[in-house]
């Protein structure tokens, strides 16, 4: 599934060509100005199933629907896609110092982080707290966990929801949530089927994978009314670089491709709603 990269010339002629015929549109395969050298370099976490993990201990390349995502910008602007693995919490902070050329990994569009980056969205999804299968109860809001012990990983956004969450609770003379905080999905998941803590923060696409691999170990005890979307991040200039990168999902959409994917992955249609519009 390699491809080669665009010859510099011919995709400067064609460029400037198509920017004379169409100023105000971009083809999805008009590559972004971070795609050179005839690659794609992103960066993710392979610990958030079903967007990218590591099949088993000895694999050597994540897979997942994000890799498939990677893969197919990558076709559409005709480069080979290639992928460093971070923990999460180093992502952005690598794509700002440029050691990759996007961030493509189980990452929600937040307006915090789009003050320094560039983001599209791919895919709908919703935040939930999961618990074991023997979990007494459901919560009706984060609220209701007052008191008890919650976790989730580091550096995602998780992190200001429960700072939030605890701040009105202290406010209200409330027992605050405790939070224990991991460097990888897997680990927020483990420590909820030990019993070390009442639930764990993550999203439905990665709680409907691990029921599908391991049904009924654990259950949804709190979702979250408001969704949210998986977004590619990338640096902020050059403006055009917006544009590129919306064509070209958009594009992904249209074809069917994108919800090939989703269907791969077990991933509802809904969550394609909206997307590349």
């Amino acid at each position: 599934m390699r491809r080669n990269g665009l010859n510099i010339l011919t995709g400067l002629v064609a460029l400037s060509a198509f920017a004379m015929a169409a100023p105000a549109e971009t083809k999805a395969e008009t590559a972004p100005s971070f795609v050179s050298g005839g690659k794609l370099l992103v960066c993710l976490d392979p610990t958030f199933p079903p967007m990218e993990y590591m099949e088993n201990a000895d694999a050597r390349q994540p897979i997942g629907f994000d890799v498939d995502v990677i893969t197919a910008l990558a076709e559409t602007w005709k480069v080979e896609p290639q992928i460093v693995t971070l923990d999460f919490s180093g992502l952005l902070p690598a794509l700002d110092a440029k050691r990759c050329d996007m961030m493509i990994s189980g990452a929600t569009l937040k307006p915090e982080r789009l003050e320094s980056f560039n983001g599209v969205p791919y895919l709908k999804t919703g935040s939930v707290v999961v618990g074991r299968s023997d979990a007494d109860g459901t919560y009706s809001s984060y609220e209701d966990f007052s008191g008890k012990t919650l976790s989730y990983q580091s550096g995602s956004i998780y992190e200001k929801i429960v700072a939030d969450v605890n701040a009105a609770l202290k406010k209200a003379g409330k027992p605050e949530i405790d939070v224990q905080a991991y460097p990888k999905g897997t680990d927020v998941v483990q420590q909820v089927l030990l019993g070390r803590v009442a639930g764990g923060i993550t999203l439905d696409s990665e709680f409907a994978f691990r029921d599908l691999q391991k049904p009924g170990e654990l259950k949804v005890i709190f979702s979250d009314p408001n969704k949210e979307q998986y977004a590619a991040y990338f640096r902020k200039e050059p403006a055009s670089d917006q544009a590129a990168v919306e064509a070209a999902v958009a594009e992904l959409v249209s074809s069917g491709r994108l919800k090939a994917i989703a269907e791969k992955w077990r991933i509802p249609a809904d969550a394609l709603d909206g997307i590349g519009q």
